[in-house]
């Protein structure tokens, strides 16, 4: 094993894809969702591509505090979902989408935001991989 893989990890610290199997965790979050907007390039919403709908809300990952400041003042919310996609369908104004791997748990302002997030009207959804994230964006813009 490497001195690299022997090494302690600290909190917020991630596994790499090859950690991540070695140790049988399957896939992270963040490959979770490159495989979901690649996917999306080869759908399209009312002639639309859905890469040009989709967003991701960057707010997770560690920051040193001066940038972390400095995108709070630029609006950036903790526990914002990984995912959104802006089309008010099925009485929603909106689809929220946090991703996280099979055991991973909400964070305290995801606990917080989230119900937020429902109560002005968007559904917001927490999936654990790939496959169910891909049903709920066909099922919720009905493609």
């Amino acid at each position: 094993m490497s001195e690299r893989n022997n090494k302690v990890r600290r909190k917020g610290q991630r596994y790499t894809e090859a950690e991540r199997q070695v140790r049988g965790m399957g896939l992270g979050e963040d490959t979770i969702q490159k495989l979901i907007i690649e996917a999306c390039a080869y759908l399209k919403y009312e002639g639309i591509p859905l890469t040009e709908i989709i967003r991701h809300i960057p707010n997770g990952g560690y920051r040193l505090e001066s940038e972390a400041k400095r995108l709070k003042a630029m609006g950036v919310v903790p526990g914002t979902p990984d995912l959104h996609i802006p089309v008010a369908k099925h009485g929603f104004s909106s689809l929220y989408i946090e991703l996280k791997t099979k055991d991973g748990d909400l964070k305290p302002d995801q606990k917080k935001q989230i119900p937020i997030l429902r109560k002005i009207g968007n559904k917001v959804v927490v999936l654990r991989n790939y496959e169910d994230a891909m049903h709920e964006i066909k099922s919720y813009l009905s493609i």
